[in-house]
């Protein structure tokens, strides 16, 4: 099974990332940070509480479930990701 991610973009291409986790995939909840830049224990509190005890919850950890049996299937044997490793290690080797 997949875990949800709590995000807390601080530098470079984690704001991107952060967007991905959680506007694109919809599998996690961002941190907020406060006026200095760090993330209080409550936020932390109330961002975990909305992920375990709430329906938008429910939907993220079903929506992570769909995309951890999608890379699953892509790197067991067979999958689009094993077979790319193994033509990309043979084209290196030729």
């Amino acid at each position: 099974m997949g875990v949800p991610m709590l995000c807390w973009p601080y530098f470079a291409d984690q704001f991107l990332n952060s967007t991905y986790v959680v506007d694109v995939w919809k599998v996690g909840l961002r941190l907020e940070a406060n006026n200095d830049g760090l993330v209080e224990k409550e936020e932390i509190r109330k961002v975990i509480e909305r992920l375990v005890a709430t329906e938008e919850g429910r939907i993220i950890r079903e929506e992570m479930k769909k995309w951890s049996s999608t890379a699953k299937s892509t790197v067991k044997e067979g999958g689009s990701s094993s077979t790319n490793y193994k033509l990309f290690v043979n084209a290196m080797m030729k």
